[in-house]
This record gives structure tokens, sequence and C-alpha cells, in this order.
């Protein structure tokens, strides 16, 4: 099946971007430049794919010589790359669909929660009617599905229950909602999203599950150009977000500070909030480029630079580490990378640790340093082999490894 449209209309809105800079009227730390070492790795064997997988995990979308496309999970505990069934009923996988699901242990694709083989183990009932999966969001439970849908000259999120009395409640009613802008919180308790307030400006909402009890998380003057990512923290008490201000570059690009985008970061007990701007950022990745670590305490956010010239130290892909107060602890760009170039980028079980793509060559990132994995540990991937990555999806950075799943 040929899919290049809606692969080219897709790749517009998850095209792999990352972050990195500094707060505003911060001190930025201490730029180190990263140690790139020249490592010749002699081939070994492929890994077992299915072997139980140990993670961390990474979720790949690969598109083949015949330009189908097929979910992949790669286990850089082990090397393996499980490559999964691209399609349900014949339908196709699209980027941003597949979703990780109860600490990496199972997905959510296509509307069905399948195990790390892709094997089905439930499905939304029939009630559940929806267009577009890769804009849905499944809650933690399995009781609620919501989405974006067209609503007048803008768009609202609808909730669907999936259980008796199957019920459909809708909220963001003046037509402010984002499909890149909607999460559950880690205990499913309530849905974050988007809205404009009575002046019409861009604000950051929730509602309970049942979508009774709606409350404006941000209080902007203005409105950001777009609202690109929202990431509850795992122990809910904060939530980060991703704005865009450039909607259209001009050619050639002239940079204005107006253009960048920023990190904002709410307490959601006191109200208070932080914004980390770093300098030419123009956003991060739509929907998926911002992880907490596991006790919700400090985050890393990953974006592009505005389109400025090749020549900018600051140019392609920034990655900055952040407190929950906003404090820049740490930042990498594109500069920084082997070569001067970075590409795909994930963490491995933890915010510290990622995984980078370069070319068609992976590196490991840590401290400073980018090391190629171990022989036999990176992700066999590449047209040599029938099997280029178009998509990234980061795991959860506590999954417990396949054997304890259950």
């Amino acid at each position: 099946m040929k899919r290049s449209g809606w692969l080219l209309i897709l790749a517009l809105i998850f095209l792999p971007a990352g972050c990195g800079g500094t707060e505003r009227g911060a001190t930025p730390a201490p730029a180190v430049a990263p140690t790139v070492p020249d490592v010749a790795v002699t081939p070994v064997a492929a890994a077992d794919p299915s072997a139980p997988l140990v993670g961390p995990l990474v979720g790949f979308y690969i598109e083949d010589l015949y330009e189908d496309v097929y979910p992949a999970i790669y286990d850089a505990g082990t090397g393996a790359l499980r490559v999964l069934p691209g399609s349900v009923d014949d339908a196709p996988i699209l980027l941003g669909e597949a979703q990780w699901f109860d600490r990496g242990c199972r997905l959510f694709i296509h509307g069905q929660l399948t195990d790390l083989n892709g094997v089905t183990q439930w499905g939304l009932p029939p009630t559940a009617q929806v267009d577009a999966h890769e804009i849905s969001r499944l809650a933690p439970d399995s009781r609620r599905l919501a989405h974006v849908v067209p609503a007048g000259d803008g768009a609202e999120v609808e909730i669907i229950e999936l259980v008796e009395p199957y019920g459909v409640t809708r909220t963001a009613p003046r037509g402010g909602a984002d499909t890149r802008a909607l999460a559950w919180s880690a205990d499913g308790a309530w849905l974050y999203f988007t809205d404009r307030d009575e002046g019409g400006i861009l604000q950051v909402y929730r509602a309970t599950a049942d979508g009774g009890t709606v409350e404006q998380i941000t209080r902007h003057a203005a409105s950001p150009g777009a609202i690109v990512a929202l990431a509850p923290s795992p122990n809910g008490h904060y939530l980060a977000y991703g704005t865009r201000n450039l909607a259209q570059a001009t050619h050639p690009y002239t940079w204005r500070a107006a253009d960048e985008g920023w990190v904002g970061i709410v307490d959601l007990a006191t109200g208070t909030s932080a914004t980390v701007q770093p300098e030419k950022f123009g956003s991060v990745e739509p929907a998926q480029g911002i992880v907490w670590d596991a006790a919700g305490e400090r985050l890393v956010f990953i974006g592009d630079s505005l389109p400025v010239g090749g020549d900018d130290p600051r140019a392609g892909r920034q990655v900055a580490w952040v407190t929950a107060a906003g404090e820049v602890a740490r930042t990498m760009v594109s500069a920084d990378g082997p070569g001067g170039h970075v590409g795909w980028i994930a963490p491995l079980g933890g915010i510290d640790r990622l995984l980078v793509g370069v070319g068609d060559a992976f590196y490991i990132y840590e401290d400073g340093e980018f090391q190629p994995p171990a022989a036999g540990k990176a992700p066999l991937l590449g047209m040599e082999i029938g099997r280029r990555p178009i998509g990234i999806w980061p795991a959860p950075v506590d999954f417990p490894g396949e054997e304890a799943c259950g």
C-alpha cells in the first residue's frame, strides 16, 4: 500500500524535534563540549527479538521498501528490535498512533490494547466511534477515551465512556482544543487539554475524568501561537507544557525573540508557574517532547531551534534538563553531537541517558559524552536492510521488564 500522502502530512506534525537552552534571566549551566569518540564497532549477530524484553525500550515507526509502516520496539538492554504487525484489519498505522500503556507493558494501537508482541488483549467497544486513533488518548483505567473533534471554526474535546451506559461528554466549548495537547494524568483522574478563555486567550485546562468539573490551569496574559505538548508529572504535582510561536517561517529567516517557543511548568497545588525559554528555540516535539523522571521532580525537553542558519551554534536540535521549579541544569544542542549533528532522541530508562540517532548511526548520550552502543546493542535500522525509521515514540522511564508485566 502506498501511504506517501499520509506520511507527508503527519510528518509535518511529528518530525523529530529537540530542545534545550536557558531560562531567560537565569545563569546557564557551564557549556562542556561532549566527548565524541571515533570507535569502530565489530558487527555481531542480532539479538533474538522473541526473547523477553528487559528495557529500556524505545518505539520506532519504520517504513519498508514498499512504503508500508510498522511499529517496532527497540530493547536497549538486549539490542533486539521487535517489529510488530503494521495494521489491524488492513488499516494503516500512522505516525502518532502507537501509545505506550501500563508502564510500557502494553500498547494502544488502532483502538486495541496489545501485549508487546502485538497480540490483541482488549478492544474498544462498538459504541466508541473514533475516526482517527492517532489523535485519541485512552485513560489509564481503560474506561474512557478522549479525542479532539471539529466544532465550528475550532475543535472541542470529546470524552467517550467505554463501559455502560456509554455516555459522551464534550468540553473545550470555545473551540481551542488541539490534537497535540491532550493528556491524562497518571492516575486517570484528570484530562488536560487546551481551550480559549472568555477573552479569547489560549490556556491550559483540566477536567475530571467524566468531564463534570473543569479547571483553568494557566493564566496567560496573551495567547501563545500554539500549545503543542502537555505532560503531567507522574506524582501529579506539576504540569509541563510546550508552546510554539512561529507558525510559518519566511525565507531567508531573520531571528526575532517574539518567535521563540518556551516550556511552562505549573505547580498544580499552588498555581505558581515557571517559564523556560531557550535562546532561538522553536518548540518541543509535538505531543511527546517533554519527559519527566520517575519521581516527577525533574524533566527533559526535546525540540528544535527556530530555522536559523546552519552556522548558528544553536541551530538544529536542542535538549534541556530542567527542575520542576524551572531551573536549567544543563543543555545539549546539535553542534555538540558527532560531526555537529543530532537526529532522533529518546530517553533510555530515565532522563539522564539518551538514545541519539546521527545519520544511520546511533549513540548513547550520558554524562556529557556520546558513546556508540555496545557491540550488538545498536538498533538494526536503515534502508540497507529495508527498515527506514520515520518516527519515534519514547517509552515510559519505569518499564519493569516484560517478564514482570504479567
